[in-house]
């Protein structure tokens, strides 16, 4: 009995430490800007979105932000882009004009860190619509990346959810925009009722059967 007992205890005790450890994970608070007044009917005219995710979070300091673009076809995901999967540092042989060769490095996700002295840091999501491709310009503090995404008239880029601001969990692909045409019903087309359910879900609750979803990962 008394093995028994110290077996149990020993069971209890690692499931406490898995629990707390669950429950210790990260959260790092996240804002949304979005464009407002004069600039936002500016936009709106010129047919351009612009969505900002922004944290201060000091708990995000040294994390690396990143992005991953996923399509959703009649409820069927497909990944159409993505930073930060291979962070090893690039090492390029360059010739000097002497006959030396000197090394460049480059760290493909320097841009991606969140660094103490950058302050906010801010990724800024804009793009146009043109023809039938919405050309997107993805923004960070020290780089930019431009991608095309096969779009529809009337397309929004938005928040994901009903307050703009929350916390998201550390190394954990968290949905942070949409883009998409809207729920029609009727002569209709409706976009706020997306902030009900999640993201993964509009073609099973509202028939919503081509649109985009903006993860953001925020790894150690």
């Amino acid at each position: 009995m008394k093995n028994f007992s110290f077996v149990s205890a020993v069971l209890i005790s690692s499931l406490f430490l898995f629990q707390y450890q669950l429950l210790a994970q990260d959260k790092v608070e996240i804002s949304y800007n979005a464009p407002e007044g004069r600039e936002r009917i500016i936009n709106e005219l010129n047919d351009v979105k612009i969505l900002e995710i922004i944290s201060s979070d000091k708990k995000a300091h040294q994390k690396k932000f990143t992005l991953q673009i996923v399509r959703f076809q009649e409820g069927k995901p497909d990944t159409v882009f993505s930073n930060g999967s291979n962070c090893d540092m690039i090492h390029i042989p360059v010739p000097m004009a002497n006959g030396d060769t000197a090394t460049y490095v480059h760290d493909p996700c320097k841009s991606l860190l969140y660094l103490k002295n950058t302050g906010d840091f801010k990724i800024t999501l804009a793009g146009k619509l043109q023809d039938s491709t919405f050309s997107m310009s993805i923004n960070y503090p020290y780089g930019s990346t431009k991608i095309a995404l096969a779009s529809k008239p009337g397309y929004v880029l938005q928040n994901p959810y009903s307050d703009d601001k929350r916390k998201i969990e550390t190394n954990t692909p968290t949905p942070v925009a949409l883009y998409f045409g809207g729920y029609k019903q009727g002569n209709g087309t409706f976009y706020c009722l997306a902030k009900t359910a999640k993201a993964e879900e509009m073609f099973q609750k509202f028939q919503v059967e081509d649109y985009y979803v903006v993860y953001l990962t925020i790894k150690d």
